[in-house]
């Protein structure tokens, strides 16, 4: 909720907040824009699924190896 006062400017808003500015421009009054907000939201979430695939094999190892002693 801070994000939605402290950030004013466009220009430094952050990826959530550039989401909701959105929704509020395409979303509401009446007609809703899907294919824009569908299309912002896979373009933030394709970065992370890719980072996850690249360093699985990292990520599954270390959940595998905190409950290991010594």
């Amino acid at each position: 909720m801070r994000g939605l006062i402290y950030l004013r400017d466009s220009a430094t808003f952050t990826v959530p907040r550039g989401l909701k500015a959105l929704v509020d421009q395409y979303g509401f009054g009446g007609e809703w824009h899907w294919e824009i907000l569908v299309t912002a939201s896979v373009i933030t979430t394709l970065p992370i699924i890719i980072v996850f695939f690249i360093g699985q094999k990292h990520f599954v190892s270390g959940i595998a190896t905190t409950g290991i002693k010594g």
